[in-house]
């Protein structure tokens, strides 16, 4: 089954509020294995609500080979990213926060 990469915005709730403070929300790269980019869309907004985080959106949905050819040198350590996807039967979500503007 292939690993989907994509950009993920959370709402973090009251449970999460410790890591995350009183933000706005956060973008975080998350990626899984999926059958299809839609099967990862619900496997990652199912997984999230899990955690006590609301998906407000989610934005480039790839397959993890092309985010490797397309996103290499970014911030993220795509190859350690999509190694534990792979090994993984839940969503992984990349170290790398991104913080929205406070309310």
């Amino acid at each position: 089954m292939p690993v989907w990469v994509a950009m993920v915005g959370v709402h973090p709730g009251s449970a999460n509020r410790v890591v995350f403070g009183d933000t706005k929300g956060v973008f975080i790269w998350v990626a899984s294995r999926a059958a299809s980019a839609d099967d990862f869309r619900r496997l990652l907004e199912a997984d999230m609500k899990r955690q006590g985080l609301s998906v407000d959106e989610v934005s480039d949905v790839t397959l993890a080979q092309d985010a490797l050819k397309e996103r290499h040198g970014a911030e993220i350590d795509w190859e350690r990213l999509i190694a534990k996807a792979e090994a993984s039967p839940r969503p992984v979500i990349a170290p790398n926060f991104y913080f929205y503007e406070q309310d």
